[in-house]
């Protein structure tokens, strides 16, 4: 029955909320520096049948376990639902499983899930604004850590019976679940520095020393997701090589101090679009019959050179695109077909 009535708050709000972009949703991450730690769709599921509906994420300037992080609005919207009774930890099927969550609802059928909070600062009916803080992230429900579940949620009759699993058995895009990092800001980095080392989370006062993941060169171009004051979070191809299971954590983000945003004449921004398997290999040349350097990964965004400079180069055509490698993947650049890839939009 809850879920009935939010469908139809859901629907309240769309037409409430009439100061929204209708050509494309726009979003904010909704922590601060987020650092994803499964992202969506078949990439690091805790299954090789399943496929995860959202983004987990915790904040990357807080310490493991704090729950201090805020959780903020990604959109202007309308909170439809605000489920807050389940204690800290515990009861894995509390709240369906999500623990204490809110569903808001943004214009044009859009919504936005926030699983696993410790607190919630909002009502049901309440509207909301983009960045506003909405609760605190916790691990209630089922979780196995302190850690955010982040959905994005397009309600379309074929999938107006709620909000769904967050692991599902077909491509959550099928349910109606998107991936979350589409309606985010993409920037572009360019290395400056000769070797800058990519690391797990920015420097702060909380983790002085965080680890090195691995370096990029100057020159590379990179797809930075978000930013916090002077660092960018890059999305990097795997660093763990060709030989890794499909549904093994493999793809890598990570943070670089200081490095500029730079238009990307002559180049494109695409994803992996491998459905069901995970990755997409890279390839030392142009040509399938090499070697694979190693593989990237869906649910992440790359920059590809078009290299030819044809006006009307475009993700999922048969041309060959060249994309720059951290030094852990064991090249400093590699291949990867077009109709391999899918368009970011």
């Amino acid at each position: 029955m809850k879920t009935a009535r939010a469908i139809a708050l859901l629907a309240c709000a769309a037409a409430l909320l009439s100061s929204c972009s209708r050509s494309r949703f726009a979003c904010s991450w909704p922590v601060e520096a987020p650092r994803i730690t499964q992202d969506y769709g078949c990439y690091a599921c805790t299954f090789p049948e399943k496929y995860h509906s959202g983004i987990d994420m915790t904040s990357a300037l807080e310490p493991a376990g704090s729950l201090s992080a805020r959780v903020f609005a990604a959109a202007d919207g309308i909170v439809v639902l605000a489920h807050g009774t389940c204690p800290a930890e515990g009861e894995p099927l509390c709240g369906g499983g999500l623990g204490n969550h809110l569903l808001i609802g943004h214009d044009n059928g859009y919504a936005s899930l926030y699983a696993h909070l410790d607190r919630l600062r909002v009502r049901p009916g309440e509207r909301v604004a983009r960045g506003g803080v909405i609760g605190t992230m916790g691990s209630s429900g089922n979780a196995s850590g302190v850690h955010l579940h982040f959905d994005l949620i397009s309600f379309t009759p074929a999938n107006a019976g709620g909000i769904g699993p967050r692991y599902t058995d077909n491509y959550p895009e099928e349910n109606g679940h998107l991936d979350p990092k589409e309606c985010v800001r993409h920037m572009v980095v360019e290395i400056s520095g000769e070797t800058v080392p990519v690391l797990e989370r920015p420097a702060s006062y909380h983790i002085p020393s965080p680890d090195i993941i691995t370096t990029v060169a100057k020159g590379e171009r990179f797809v930075a997701l978000a930013e916090s004051s002077s660092w960018h979070y890059l999305s990097l191809p795997s660093a763990s090589g060709p030989a890794v299971p499909p549904w093994s954590p493999g793809a890598v983000y990570g943070w670089v101090q200081g490095e500029r945003e730079v238009a990307a004449e002559g180049s494109v921004l695409c994803a992996a679009r491998n459905r069901g398997r995970g990755s997409i290999p890279v390839y030392a040349g142009q040509g399938a019959t090499l070697s694979a350097l190693t593989r990237i990964w869906e649910g992440q965004h790359y920059l590809f050179r078009t290299e030819t400079g044809a006006p009307d180069a475009r993700c999922g055509d048969n041309q060959w695109y060249r994309i720059d490698l951290p030094a852990s993947a064991g090249a400093r650049e590699g291949w990867v077909n077009g109709e391999q890839l899918r368009a970011v939009k």
